[in-house]
């Protein structure tokens, strides 16, 4: 599959089921599948997070019965974009996302917008000087 064509499925695959993405270029749809994590590796190499200074903390549900997405947001000034999704609601996840940041040597957060519970606030308060 070309770099191109990888591109197109994953694009499209944000806004089409995946069946869908499938039907319209006339591909399989283990093809979209096999896009779409490609994309995804090579969005994360490609970004810069040098910058981050102020990020959401929030979590959405995932499914009923309470299983939840604990996602990690930077909002500056005329910008939000997904910085991390992990499973559960939990510090071991938030710690992942800082340890991550940590890892890259870019970590100048300097203040968070907690929306979470309580019992992650210390892995915030761990990380970031508020």
């Amino acid at each position: 599959m070309t770099k191109p064509l990888l591109y197109h499925l994953a694009l499209w695959a944000r806004e089409l089921s995946w069946s869908q993405v499938a039907r319209l270029f006339e591909v399989d749809w283990s093809q979209v599948k096999t896009a779409v994590p490609s994309a995804v590796q090579f969005g994360l190499k490609q970004r810069d997070t040098s910058e981050v200074l102020l990020i959401s903390i929030d979590e959405i549900s995932q499914q009923k019965g309470h299983k939840y997405l604990t996602q990690v947001y930077e909002i500056a000034e005329g910008k939000k974009r997904l910085l991390c999704s992990g499973k559960d609601r939990s510090e071991d996840t938030l710690r992942k996302f800082f340890h991550l940041f940590l890892d890259e040597e870019t970590l100048k957060i300097k203040k968070t917008i907690n929306n979470l519970i309580e019992n992650i606030s210390s892995a915030n308060k761990e990380f970031v000087d508020q």
